[in-house]
């Protein structure tokens, strides 16, 4: 089994494909397989199949449902998520990698620069409000404030560029389809918290993103997937605090930067997102529970995208575990 797996998306965009491909083999490091996961077919014009693994998905495939086939395809103990046109520099995997050296870190975000000016951060991970904004970390700051940014709490890595303890998101299932594109990311850091691990900044691991991305604006989708996301983790950052500072955030979302039609769309979006996280919250929790009991047993690799069990939410994290274990031992 090699170390690392490096999984290429390709949706639609050629160019921007084959740009960050050709970076990537260029950059390569040692013991690492690289995959490529596309929709629809791709005649590989340049003849990689002994260099590059491919994985056909349907033409209408998104983008999580490409990036779980890859985590599906991977052979290495960390994955990294490269979407297209975001380019890799050298040695840009190296300092990454010495961060999962603890066994505590689930995710690692590296820096990405932004391709119209290098001088300026695209993201350097992301935040998560506790009333449920999606902030990207240090976007737009200056490339010498680095240092403070790296300092800023993060959950993790945006999808644009990540990294990723594989064993621990197979035994979550992959990224979850209930959080689509925008909030993926969100959710499986969430995931990774509620299971004791931590997400770090690698300000070493620089790449850089010819595609600054932006905010999606309140629309129906987007204020569905919101809403439900965040009550599926609302007790990560404390109820009280959750209920007391959602509607600020639900506000904000809704009013800046949005014409009426999408604020009033959004806000429709997210009444249904809180009922379906009403019916299926216990579903969409259910699987921090499985995750965390298959790495106990050690038998992650069984699991698969619909395995997860709708009991099992209720089971104790690795702290209650430890804390019941010093118990047992002291009696």
């Amino acid at each position: 089994m090699c170390r690392l797996s490096i999984i290429l998306t390709f949706l639609d965009d050629t160019e921007r494909f084959e740009d960050t491909l050709a970076s990537v083999l260029q950059n390569r490091p040692e013991d690492c397989e690289i995959l490529v996961v596309h929709r629809g077919p791709y005649a590989d014009p340049y003849d990689l199949k002994d260099e590059v693994g491919f994985v056909e998905m349907p033409a209408g495939a998104q983008l999580v449902e490409t990036i779980n086939a890859g985590f599906c395809a991977a052979s290495g103990e960390v994955v990294h998520v490269l979407r297209a046109g975001v380019l890799a520099h050298e040695g840009w995997t190296e300092p990454a990698m010495e961060q999962f050296e603890d066994p505590l870190v689930g995710a690692v975000s590296p820096v990405v620069l932004q391709a119209e000016d290098l001088n300026r951060i695209a993201s350097a991970g992301i935040r998560y409000t506790a009333g449920g904004r999606r902030l990207l970390n240090g976007a737009g700051k200056h490339v010498k404030r680095t240092r403070r940014v790296v300092r800023r709490r993060t959950i993790g890595p945006t999808l644009a560029a990540a990294f990723y303890r594989r064993d621990v998101i197979e035994a979550l299932g992959g990224l979850s389809a209930m959080a689509g594109n925008r909030f993926a990311d969100v959710d499986i850091a969430l995931c990774l918290k509620a299971l004791g691990y931590c997400s770090v900044v690698e300000p070493a691991s620089i790449v850089v993103d010819d595609k600054t991305d932006h905010a999606a604006t309140e629309g129906f989708r987007s204020g569905r997937l919101a809403e439900r996301v965040f009550w599926c983790h609302a007790g990560t950052n404390g109820w009280l605090r959750c209920l007391c500072c959602h509607p600020f955030a639900v506000a904000g979302e809704s009013l800046v930067g949005c014409r009426r039609f999408e604020a009033y769309t959004g806000l429709l979006g997210r009444i249904l997102g809180m009922v379906q996280a009403f019916f299926c919250g216990k579903k969409d929790r259910a699987r921090i529970g499985k995750a965390e009991e298959s790495l106990e047993d050690g038998n992650w690799s069984s699991l698969t995208m619909e395995s997860w069990d709708e009991d099992a939410d209720n089971l104790d994290t690795p702290a209650e575990r430890f804390e019941r274990d010093e118990r047992r031992r002291a009696a």
